[in-house]
């Protein structure tokens, strides 16, 4: 059995071939034969790409896949960001609310949506009222999803049983308790935020 973790920075799943620069760019074409890998697992990689690359590395998954074969994907959503923002007095008071983003609905949806873009350079003041400056890099947000576009973006592929559900959650006990992002230092953050995906070649 093949599973193929894609982007995984620092976070080593066991039982799972750990990939990332500068050993895989997902932009370009993979180095797997078609019909070759189980099953494939990205968190947040996804937004990292603009959409034209993004697409092309899905279409790369399917590729590899082998029939049968499983991919989960978990990235921020544009539902999640929506959702955040009209129930923002829900939130319980979390150092993510609070301090992040300054328990301010305004901050909160300006972050989510400039300030962790590719490129961005400007500043936004702290909770403390202080002048913060921000830089991002070139490896930043560049594309985000719903779950209507990236459901089309995989029927179009041509995948299909095409299932949402919620993190560490899964029917395949091999796609369980794989995100990293809803623990540790991302513990408080809502769990709303991201979409979690599984799709079947």
């Amino acid at each position: 059995m093949i599973k193929l973790h894609f982007g995984c920075g620092s976070h080593q799943l066991e039982g799972w071939q750990n990939l990332d620069l500068p050993q895989v760019d997902v932009t370009k074409k993979l180095k797997f034969s078609n019909y070759t890998i189980d099953f494939i697992f990205h968190e947040h990689l996804l937004e990292h790409l603009d959409e034209v690359d993004g697409y092309n590395f899905l279409k790369e998954c399917y590729r590899i896949l082998k029939t049968g074969g499983k991919m989960r994907i978990s990235c921020p959503s544009i539902d999640g960001f929506i959702w955040a923002y009209q129930n923002w007095d829900k939130i319980p008071d979390t150092n993510w609310k609070i301090i992040r983003h300054c328990n301010d609905r305004n901050k909160f949806i300006n972050y989510a949506t400039f300030f962790e873009t590719a490129g961005y350079q400007g500043k936004r003041y702290d909770s403390e009222g202080k002048i913060q400056s921000v830089k991002r890099g070139v490896m930043w947000h560049k594309n985000l999803e719903d779950r209507e576009s990236i459901e089309k973006k995989l029927i179009k592929i041509g995948f299909k049983n095409i299932t949402f559900t919620k993190q560490h959650e899964s029917s395949n006990p091999n796609l369980r308790n794989l995100e990293r992002r809803f623990g540790g230092k991302f513990k408080d953050r809502p769990f709303q935020l991201d979409l979690v995906v599984e799709a079947e070649k």
